[in-house]
């Protein structure tokens, strides 16, 4: 699939590129700009089509551990260091950020509303799903309305998002 994708994206870069051949007898200036303009191309498209597919059950909005280029996870680590994956199993850094559920969220609510500096912010469950909705000021879309997917902190605070 990566190869028809490069093809492609060649041909892509080919055709946006065949106005500026007509600029290549136009002297050296316009010699440079078209081939510099063909290498930003080519650059490009090989980036963009160069990336690792994404899982298909990956939610989202939300960045889950996908063990892929050179990441093993904390199991493989166990293995060899044992002692320090002891310690850091144990310790609150190892639930410092995790999926936002019932069983993680601290406070213990069905609905909350809050006020952010005279702003109504709330927080409900639907269902096993932690929901906000606010207005921003301003920006746009200017109402809110979306699921908090992760939380990072723990003991006495956590930050949603």
């Amino acid at each position: 699939m990566t190869v028809v994708l490069l093809i492609l994206a060649a041909l892509l870069a080919l055709f946006a590129l065949l106005p500026l051949l007509r600029l290549w007898s136009a002297g050296r200036a316009a010699r440079v700009a078209a081939v510099s303009v063909a290498l930003v191309a080519v650059a490009s498209m090989s980036i963009a089509t160069s990336r690792a597919p994404e899982p298909a059950d990956r939610p989202e909005h939300r960045p889950l551990e996908v063990l892929a280029e050179g990441h093993v996870g904390s199991a493989t680590c166990r293995s060899c260091h044992p002692g320090e994956h002891a310690s850091w199993h144990g310790s609150f850094h190892r639930t410092m950020t995790q999926v936002a559920s019932r069983a993680n969220v601290l406070p213990r609510f069905e609905r909350l509303e809050l006020d952010w500096f005279g702003e109504p912010v709330l927080l409900e469950w639907r269902g096993d799903r932690l929901w906000t909705v606010f207005e921003r000021g301003g920006g746009r879309p200017a109402r809110v309305e979306r699921p908090i997917e992760q939380l990072t902190g723990s003991h006495h605070m956590q930050v949603f998002w």
